[in-house]
């Protein structure tokens, strides 16, 4: 009868319904999985529609962006720290390199400052690209040799230690 006809058709109505329902909540969250994605590699400029129909969703991305915009200036911050600890840190170690080529007239003590000079500037570079962000590759160093060749270096104040760096 007439009933058997509109069962199809309500069971198509119902599945296009279920595709539709489905494609309002997959693309939102496909959007936030990449946006997500792309906030885990660095780049924080994602940003997620906050005008969307369902409101569940539109309060998800308002968050989501509320954090990006948050890590962004977390970010800036660090970098403007980073830099600031950096010129802090190299400017007294400049005066005294200037000092100690101006002011020192033993060359084997002026030689010693500039090595040590140098080796707090390696310092310092070494502290700013462990606290830069990115892709930071691990490579294992043997230190026993270095640290012998500092102990022995102590235990013989000769001038071979003004020669050795790490």
């Amino acid at each position: 009868g007439p009933r058997a006809r509109w069962v199809p058709v309500a069971l198509v109505a119902r599945g296009r319904g279920w595709a539709g329902i489905a494609r309002l909540i997959n693309r939102p969250l496909k959007d936030l999985s990449f946006a997500a994605s792309r906030i885990r590699e660095g780049e924080y400029d994602s940003r997620l529609d906050e005008t969307t129909m369902t409101s569940e969703i539109r309060q998800v991305n308002m968050g989501f962006n509320r954090m990006a915009r948050e890590l962004a200036k977390v970010e800036q911050d660090r970098a403007v720290m980073l830099a600031g600890i950096s010129h802090d840190l190299r400017t007294p170690l400049s005066r005294l390199r200037l000092e100690a080529e101006m002011s020192v007239h033993d060359e084997e003590a002026k030689g010693n400052m500039a090595m040590d000079i140098d080796q707090l500037d390696a310092i310092i570079d070494k502290v700013m690209d462990y606290a830069r962000p990115g892709d930071v590759k691990l490579v294992s160093v043997d230190v026993a040799p270095i640290v012998a060749r500092e102990a022995a270096a102590f235990r013989d104040p000769s001038p071979t230690r003004s020669q050795s760096k790490v």
